[in-house]
C-alpha cells in the first residue's frame, strides 16, 4: 500500500492535535515538579552528607591555628586545606589538642575554651584565667587568678562534668608560680614539663620537670643570665627530644625569637641547639609533627608564615594559610593520638 500523501491526521480522528500538546504540556509540568522535588531533597541531604564526612576531614587535618580573620581553622600537613572550627575568642591564642585527639583548647580573655572541630561545639570555662594543659582526654589543669591579684592557685577542670576542684597553692608551697607553661608528658615519669620563673613574675627562663606533686624531679636548662624568656616545651613522640621557643628581650618587650632544642639525655649544663634560620628573622616552635620534624613560625618582615623543618633548621614545607596567622605567640598546635 502506498502511504504517500496520506493527512495523519485524517486517520487520528477530531482532536488529536490538541490531545498530542496536552500530553506535551503534562511533560514539561511533570518535569518542572521533579527537579523542584530533587533542589528540596538535596538541600535537605547536603547539611547531612557534610556532617557526615566532616569527621573524616577533621581526622586529615591534624594542624590546629589561629587566623587573622578571627577564626580557628584545621589544615592539612601540605596547608591545601583549611576547616572552619569556630569563632576566636582571644588575641592571642595558643592552641593545644587533647591526648585523644577529639578536642582543641586555647586560652582566651573569658577562660579556657574547648572545642570539638567535628561538631563545631565548643564551651567556655571562665573560671579558668590563665595558662593550661591537659592531663588525661577529659581533664584540665592550669593555673587561676587568685584574689591578691597573681597566678599562683592550681586548679583542675573536668570538662565532661564542668566541676573545677581546688589542687594546691604554689605560692604557699614555695614554689615558682606567675606565667607558668606546663605539658603532661608521660615519657617523663608521668611528670610535667614546665616553663617556669626562678621566681614569681620574673621571665619563664627555666625549663624543668616536675613530678605529680609538682616537686622538682629534673632541670633540663636554666638560664645562667635569665635574660631570655622560654616558652612552649614539648617532647617528641618517642621521648628523646625536648624543644621550645627561645625569646630575645629588647628592653621590657621580647623583639625576637629562635627554636631552642636538646637531647632528654644532656645534662642541665649542656647547652640547647639554637635554630635561627636567614633571612627570617624570627623562628617560632609550635609542636613536633608526626614524624617528629618541627612545626614553626617563620616571621620576615613582619609577615608571618606556617612551615616545617627538621631538627637541622632545613626548612621542608611553607604551608599556605590563606586567612593569615594571628601571631606568633599564639602557636599552632599538631594533633597527636596519645594513649595515655
Amino acid at each position: 500500500m502506498n502511504l504517500r500523501g496520506l493527512n495523519p491526521a485524517r486517520w487520528a480522528g477530531p482532536g488529536a492535535g490538541s490531545a498530542r500538546l496536552h500530553c506535551a504540556g503534562l511533560t514539561l509540568l511533570e518535569l518542572v515538579v521533579t527537579v523542584g522535588i530533587v533542589g528540596i531533597l538535596a538541600a535537605m541531604l547536603l547539611p547531612a552528607v557534610e556532617r557526615a564526612r566532616r569527621p573524616a576531614v577533621v581526622l586529615a587535618c591534624p594542624i590546629a591555628y589561629a587566623a587573622r580573620d578571627g577564626t580557628v581553622y584545621l589544615t592539612d600537613p601540605n596547608g591545601s586545606r583549611h576547616v572552619r572550627v569556630c569563632p576566636l575568642k582571644a588575641m592571642n591564642a595558643r592552641m593545644t589538642w587533647s591526648p585523644d585527639g577529639r578536642h582543641v583548647s586555647y586560652q582566651s580573655f573569658q577562660g579556657v575554651v574547648v572545642v570539638n572541630p567535628s561538631s563545631q561545639r565548643y564551651s567556655v570555662f571562665t573560671n579558668m584565667s590563665n595558662t593550661h594543659w591537659w592531663i588525661n582526654p577529659s581533664t584540665i589543669e592550669g593555673m587561676c587568678w587568685h584574689a591578691d591579684g597573681n597566678y599562683h592557685d592550681l586548679w583542675r577542670l573536668d570538662i565532661d562534668r564542668r566541676e573545677m576542684t581546688f589542687q594546691r597553692d604554689l605560692r604557699r608551697e614555695q614554689l615558682p608560680y606567675g606565667q607558668i607553661q606546663a605539658k603532661y608528658e608521660p615519657f617523663l615519669g608521668n611528670g610535667y614539663l614546665v616553663c617556669e620563673p626562678d621566681w614569681t613574675w620574673t621571665p619563664t627562663s627555666d625549663v624543668v620537670v616536675r613530678n605529680s606533686d609538682w616537686q622538682l624531679a629534673r632541670v633540663i636548662w636554666q638560664d645562667p643570665g635569665n635574660n631570655t624568656q622560654d616558652w612552649g616545651a614539648r617532647v617528641d613522640s618517642v621521648g628523646e627530644r625536648v624543644a621550645w621557643v627561645r625569646g630575645k628581650f629588647s628592653g621590657a618587650y621580647v623583639d625576637e625569637w629562635c627554636v631552642a632544642w636538646k637531647w632528654l639525655d644532656d645534662g642541665p649544663e649542656v647547652r640547647p641547639a639554637k635554630l635561627l634560620v636567614p633571612p627570617y628573622q624570627s623562628v617560632a616552635f609550635c609542636d613536633w609533627t608526626a614524624h617528629d620534624d618541627l612545626l614553626v613560625i617563620l616571621k620576615n618582615q613582619g609577615e608571618l608564615q606556617l612551615a616545617t623543618m627538621n631538627i637541622h633548621g632545613k626548612i621542608l614545607q611553607i604551608l599556605p594559610t590563606p586567612y593569615g596567622l594571628l601571631s606568633a605567640g599564639g602557636g599552632p598546635a599538631w594533633r597527636r593520638f596519645e594513649h595515655w
